[in-house]
């Protein structure tokens, strides 16, 4: 992992936000609950939302969250990791950002007749790994929430040891990630009672650098508290979940890591460097990657230097959807920071951030209440 500190000079917070005026094009009306009547409508292209006809009106205790994008070699597998969880009280929200095989769809639209736990949605358009994140949380109805991608594959004890690391019942380790330093204290023997924590981690052996270490995707937190305190990911194309543990972090949340071997990435392995069909990019350290992570990693350490926790819990809560900044047309800025060499770059914007306008599409076609059948 990188080294958090070497960020460059802290500037006031006054400089933080000058990025545009904002505009008036605001999408203030959420989709609708799953569970609510919905109607059929003729209108195409339709989001799916498509729910199993026998879902279950209780509520889970774990939320999980997939997006996928031509993952119809992977994902079965990574569903039935899902339903292979010793805890069996989840529901799983897929949101397809528009894939351009068949066979995804064909397949989610099976798999979500066979377990009532799941939920199936299909952006009109697509949108980015975490615009379509974001959209799935309108969705979420678990007491917990984390995260799963669509090739990726959790061992069977995955939900129940996060949920009891948090809830400080289960033995173990209390590694903090680099990001989160409010974690640190160290591991209680086995039978005592241990922290509580905010959020946690689960492990996995890291692609390039081949060794173990906590996984962001694997987030495991309160529903509540991802939405009170973070309101939204960064409606970024890639490294929104490395921004987001940034935010933890300046909000002093509690945050550790569950050091048994809970996930794994087994495609990324068997065909490093040959796949083409990821959602975030394949290239980790391209210059636009750079660009954003060296923006939110200043802009988080000026607000640690400079702002009262209270003003940060207003600061970092996210919007979403986030406002149109009528001074970048076609850029869509959910961050309070400018990504240098990259806003006003029409190019590198493309690159980094989906259209507002298909944002507010999907969102308006799903608030519609559009259902497709199988």
């Amino acid at each position: 992992m990188g080294e958090v500190g070497e960020v460059g000079e802290v500037g006031e917070v006054g400089e933080v936000g000058e990025v545009g005026e904002v505009g008036e094009v605001r999408i203030d009306d959420v989709p609708p609950s799953p569970n609510k009547q919905v109607t059929h409508r003729a209108t195409p292209p339709p989001i799916l939302l498509h729910p199993s006809p026998n879902r279950s009106i209780s509520v889970p205790t774990v939320s999980v969250i997939m997006t996928t994008y031509n993952c119809a070699k992977y994902i079965e597998h990574a569903i039935r990791s899902l339903q292979a969880q010793t805890l069996t009280n989840w529901e799983l929200v897929v949101v397809d950002d528009r894939s351009t095989d068949d066979l995804t769809d064909r397949l989610l639209r099976e798999l979500v007749q066979e377990d009532d736990r799941m939920v199936y949605l299909r952006n009109t358009r697509n949108l980015g790994c975490y615009a379509s994140k974001n959209i799935a949380l309108e969705y979420v109805r678990g007491t917990w929430l984390t995260f799963h991608d669509a090739d990726d594959y959790s061992m069977c004890e995955r939900l129940e040891k996060q949920l009891l690391y948090c809830i400080g019942t289960s033995p173990g380790s209390t590694t903090a990630p680099s990001a989160t330093p409010s974690a640190t204290q160290s591991a209680t023997p086995s039978g005592t009672h241990l922290p509580t924590y905010d959020c946690c981690y689960a492990t996995s052996l890291a692609r390039k650098q081949k060794t173990w270490t906590w996984i962001p995707i694997t987030m495991f937190l309160r529903t509540e508290t991802f939405c009170e305190k973070l309101g939204a990911f960064d409606t970024v194309r890639f490294g929104a979940d490395s921004e987001i543990r940034e935010r933890m972090a300046s909000l002093l949340m509690r945050v550790g890591v569950v050091e048994d071997y809970l996930y794994a990435c087994p495609d990324r392995w068997i065909e490093l460097g040959g796949r083409t069909t990821s959602l975030t990019g394949d290239q980790k350290h391209d210059p636009i990657r750079e660009h954003y992570r060296d923006a939110y990693l200043r802009f988080h350490r000026r607000v640690r230097h400079t702002v009262p926790l209270p003003q940060r819990q207003v600061l970092l809560r996210y919007p979403f959807p986030p406002p149109l900044h009528r001074s970048q047309i076609g850029a869509m800025e959910a961050r309070v920071f400018g990504v240098e060499g990259v806003v006003g770059n029409a190019e590198a914007e493309r690159l980094l951030y989906p259209q507002m306008d298909d944002i507010r599409e999907t969102l308006e076609v799903n608030r519609g209440g559009s259902v497709v059948g199988p």
